[in-house]
């Protein structure tokens, strides 16, 4: 048997779905649906792995994996840096 291959899958999340953690449905192209957990602080360029969620394999090889790799949208004026997210605020001042 020949195990099934890998599928890459991008998944756009927005920034605080990214910071706070989420459950998302993707639907694959052979109409299969697939729960993911994405874990609070994940970063575009990481990549989640659900194990057997790839192509099927052939003469009972093995299914392959389905590898999320998660797009984190930029936000206004939450700006990330490591493993920390700064506030960018207009403050204007007051002259008297």
């Amino acid at each position: 048997g020949r195990n099934g291959g890998d599928i890459q899958w991008r998944l756009p999340i927005e920034f605080l779905e990214a910071a706070t953690g989420c459950e998302k449905t993707i639907l694959l192209n052979d109409g299969q649906k697939v729960k993911v957990k994405i874990p609070a602080g994940v970063m575009t360029g990481s990549k989640i792995r659900l194990a057997g969620k790839g192509h099927p394999g052939v003469g009972g090889g093995k299914p392959g994996d389905l590898i999320i790799e998660p797009e984190v949208r930029e936000h206004s004026f939450f700006k990330r840096e490591g493993d920390d997210v700064h506030v960018t605020v207009n403050l204007s001042v007051l002259e008297s």
